[in-house]
């Protein structure tokens, strides 16, 4: 029953009486509305969906005859060049905003790794680079003969890279033109993981990290991420870059060094150049220890200059 005497209804049971909330009521909208998207997060996703419209509808007005000795940026469309210019500036605004969305900024940067490395497979009709076929013929040969014969070319003395396209050709059921083709796309997708990581180790500021990987993505242009060993290389080597800056450091996280400092006490001496910082040095002497340590050097200093032609016999005796 309410105040007025009149029966209450279902809703004013769950609610609470007109014009008030319940407690839990009140938490769980509150909680509603600071999981739910703002606006400028939605206009920022909306701006991103409509430059990759803009520029998927731009790929038919690439004319490759047309290109000119700076390559394919030479015919790429304005309405192309727009839409990659709104993309980095919705970025750039994101990044400006007192509440930092880093789930919007990825989807900005992988919106932009599409847009930039996406376009010769969709436009040209074969993978770039002559040695791309000679990679995909390694890769194709192994596939076939499920073996390594390093009498046919020297490229079989390394066989781990053509080894794994092979067995993705054959999981995936795509062809190693195909792969080829895309391999520039997901290098680059996988090059975001390691590369995010450690920035965070270089930085705190979140704004710094992602403007990092904007930079490296806008300027990435040399070519290291086609269909080769090095282009896989050198995501395994921003891994090893990540584990050498986050765990081989002089922190008191750190156990890495710690197990490196044990093996050199306990083992052989190494090198210096490999010894880790500090492995080796003595530990400086408490002020009480060294004022005593420097009271009997005096002693001894004393006992020189005073008794130089004083000497003992071989019984400790004073001589006559």
């Amino acid at each position: 029953m309410s105040d007025s005497g009149a029966p209450e209804s279902v809703f004013e049971r769950l609610i609470g009486a007109p014009g008030t909330l319940r407690p839990d009521v009140r938490a769980g909208v509150r909680a509603l509305a600071a999981a739910a998207p703002s606006f400028p997060s939605l206009a920022s996703v909306f701006v991103v969906i409509a430059a990759l419209l803009v520029w998927a509808g731009s790929l038919a007005a690439v004319d490759l005859n047309a290109m000119n000795d700076l390559g394919l940026v030479s015919v790429l469309p304005k309405a192309m060049l727009a839409a990659l210019l709104l993309v980095t500036t919705s970025f750039c605004i994101c990044l400006h905003r007192r509440e930092l969305s880093e789930p919007l900024l990825a989807l900005h940067l992988l919106a932009l790794v599409v847009m930039l490395y996406a376009i010769p497979p969709l436009v040209e009709e074969v993978p770039r680079f002559a040695v791309t076929w000679r990679h995909i013929g390694v890769a194709e040969a192994i596939s076939r003969t499920h073996e390594v014969d390093p009498t046919i070319d020297a490229y079989f003395n390394w066989p781990g890279f053509f080894a794994l396209s092979a067995f993705v050709t054959n999981v995936s059921g795509l062809d190693a033109t195909s792969l080829a083709a895309w391999t520039p796309v997901a290098l680059n997708v996988l090059y975001l993981g390691p590369l995010l990581l450690l920035l965070r180790e270089v930085t705190d500021d979140r704004r710094v990290v992602w403007l990092g990987l904007l930079i490296f993505y806008l300027a990435d242009w040399i070519g290291q991420d086609y269909f080769s060993p090095q282009g896989l290389n050198y995501f395994l080597y921003l891994v090893i870059l990540l584990i050498v800056v986050r765990w081989f450091r002089r922190t008191g996280r750190s156990q890495v060094s710690v197990w490196i400092a044990r093996l050199v006490r306990s083992g052989p001496e190494l090198p210096r150049a490999l010894r880790p910082r500090g492995a080796g040095r003595r530990r400086p002497l408490a002020p009480e220890r060294r004022h005593g340590l420097r009271r009997r050097r005096g002693r001894r200093t004393s006992v020189h200059r005073h008794g130089a032609g004083f000497r003992p016999d071989a019984r400790g005796a004073a001589p006559p």
